[in-house]
């Protein structure tokens, strides 16, 4: 004769269970903590963002090929590293230069001649800075300013990019 006791399966070890119920919360919690630190990267990223110094972005409305785009960067700093886009998309070199920002022939800005859905794009970053040093990037396409940020504080970064 068997009891009702032996025909009932074998509880699993508490060692088991325990690894249920470990697995259990991880795929609960596992995901809402995931979201949790993407939101939280997100907002960081958004809040440290800079913001473009007017309210919109002007349009160059040109059927040209070829465009004149001329890089600016002034500050209240003497000296800034900065980094221009070369016209075939890649990356130049960062470049201490001191402010503003002149051609060889002691014109304001850089220039040069991109062609149409090329990326014009200028980084300014003060080489000394104190908490209240500022740097302004600008890019004018045909004579046009189509970007202008600022950045102020000692880890300033003045980011200007636009595609012509």
């Amino acid at each position: 004769m068997t009891s009702e006791s032996d025909s009932r399966p074998a509880a699993p070890p508490s060692d088991e269970r325990s690894r249920r119920g470990w697995r259990f919360w991880l795929a609960l919690v596992g995901p809402v903590l995931v979201v949790i630190a993407v939101a939280l990267a997100v907002w960081a990223v958004q809040k440290n963002r800079v913001r473009p110094s007017s309210a919109a972005t002007p349009v160059v409305s040109s059927t040209a090929l070829f465009h004149e785009v001329r890089y600016e960067a002034d500050g209240d700093v003497a000296v800034a590293e900065v980094t221009l886009a070369t016209a075939d998309g890649g990356v130049g070199v960062p470049t201490r230069v001191r402010l503003p920002l002149t051609d060889a022939a002691g014109a304001v800005g850089v220039r040069r001649t991109l062609t149409t859905g090329s990326l014009a794009s200028l980084v300014v970053r003060p080489v000394e800075a104190s908490a209240n040093s500022k740097v302004t990037c600008r890019i004018r396409v045909d004579g046009v300013v189509v970007v202008e940020r600022s950045a102020t504080g000692v880890a300033a970064v003045a980011n200007c990019s636009r595609i012509i």
